[in-house]
């Protein structure tokens, strides 16, 4: 259930806090989370809306890095 990879994370998200050893552990813990606050839902969501679910789960995982 892992909805995003590295390379979203700093192609597209332009994110640059997480090494890329960390990133797995991360974005799946960030893609659970989103997965329970939507129900689930984040599955469902058109292709067109995808971006936003992978741009809230690398968000989520910045956080995450944050509070270790």
């Amino acid at each position: 259930m892992q909805y995003v990879d590295y390379d979203f994370y700093v192609n597209v998200y332009l994110g640059n806090a997480i090494e890329p050893e960390d990133f797995p552990r991360l974005s799946l813990r960030a893609s659970e989370y989103v997965y329970s606050l939507t129900r689930g839902l984040c599955e469902k969501v058109p292709e067109e809306q995808r971006d936003a679910v992978q741009r809230a789960i690398c968000a989520v995982a910045d956080v995450l890095l944050d509070e270790q």
